[in-house]
């Protein structure tokens, strides 16, 4: 308990460096009545739901995997979209995982959280949850956020109002590309690396040994082919519309909620697409955002956010909001426009 409470005041660190925000804000008006109770109860995992999701996880990408190897190479456009959407699931997961709120105390996490997911996605999770926290303390900084994107450059040399040059920018980026494909392998210790090496034996040994060699090498030729497109195609596109085109400097003002319908299966599953939820308070599970989303809409300030309600098309779509966010005013002005007017 000692440790998720240091956690916790580290993780909320973030806007007093910033120098903006004032997160004691939010939280006062979660604990503001009845409200009080339901946002306590939002910071306990939710071990079922978890479990639940790993296995739709895993069991959709070896169905996938079934359906090019048994029945025809030919649904191999759709296991790729399957397989590829499930390794940002997998990622979703970890993600939940390092913040310790997948399951009840953070050995738990960190040993599920390995096998599960980070192993599988040549990640080692003590590293993914250092670079996340940090994304977490130094939001928005160019140097020190590992996970800070900027506008590219238009043809006039200013940042680009253009949706698709903006996603083209990160999507052929090189380096974006080999980490989708090879994940953190060459930041790992030799040790680290020979877990990876030991997970992926055993599970391709399990392969071959249940159907036989072919079997093991095309599992591993979908998983390696998923990654290098579509799962590369949706991590970048997820983590280009989490902050990209926003002002640095707060949280509420750099940080969006994305589209929640039948694409975010795909391009944000787990309910990752309440990022700007998850941001301001991130010891709540991502199985619990919609509630807290739901409750913090009934605050202005938070209603007036940056709320993307479509993924391509409209004024409030995610990517009408790369190039042309609407202005949001500051958390201070905008208490000073609901306070009261009196006459003199």
């Amino acid at each position: 308990m000692r440790a998720a409470q240091s956690e916790d005041r580290a993780e909320e660190k973030a806007p007093a460096r910033m120098g903006v925000v004032d997160i004691r804000h939010f939280r006062a008006f979660l604990m503001e009545g009845e409200r009080a109770k339901l946002f306590h109860a939002l910071h306990t995992p939710r071990p079922a739901v978890a479990l639940f999701q790993t296995l739709q996880t895993w069991g959709l990408i070896v169905a996938a995997w079934a359906l090019c190897f048994y029945v025809s190479p030919l649904w191999l456009p759709l296991a790729l979209v399957l397989v590829g959407s499930r390794q940002r699931a997998l990622g979703n997961s970890l993600h939940d995982a390092s913040h310790g709120n997948m399951l009840q105390g953070r050995e738990a996490n960190r040993r599920v959280g390995s096998v599960l997911f980070a192993l599988p996605m040549f990640e080692d999770f003590e590293l993914y949850r250092t670079d996340h926290l940090n994304h977490h303390a130094y939001l928005g900084d160019p140097v020190k956020d590992p996970d800070f994107m900027a506008l590219p450059p238009g043809a006039d040399g200013q940042p680009s109002r253009d949706g698709w040059r903006v996603y083209s920018a990160f999507l052929f980026d090189g380096p974006l590309w080999r980490k989708s494909l090879w994940g953190v392998l060459g930041r790992m210790t030799s040790a680290q690396r020979l877990q990876v090496l030991l997970w992926w034996t055993v599970v391709l040994a399990l392969f071959a040994a249940l159907a036989g060699p072919r079997a093991a090498l095309s599992f591993a030729a979908l998983w390696m082919l998923s990654r290098a497109t579509v799962y590369h195609a949706i991590k970048v596109f997820a983590e280009v519309s989490d902050h990209i085109g926003l002002v640095p400097g707060s949280i509420i003002g750099y940080t969006r909620n994305l589209p929640g319908n039948a694409l975010s299966f795909l391009l944000h599953p787990h309910h990752d697409n309440y990022h700007l939820a998850h941001h301001l308070f991130p010891r709540i599970p991502l199985a619990n955002l919609r509630r807290l989303h739901l409750l913090l809409k009934e605050s202005p300030e938070y209603g007036a956010a940056h709320h993307c309600d479509t993924y391509f098309a409209g004024p409030s779509s995610v990517v009408h909001s790369w190039v042309a966010p609407k202005p949001l005013p500051s958390l201070a002005t905008a208490r000073e426009a609901l306070q009261p007017h009196h006459a003199a």
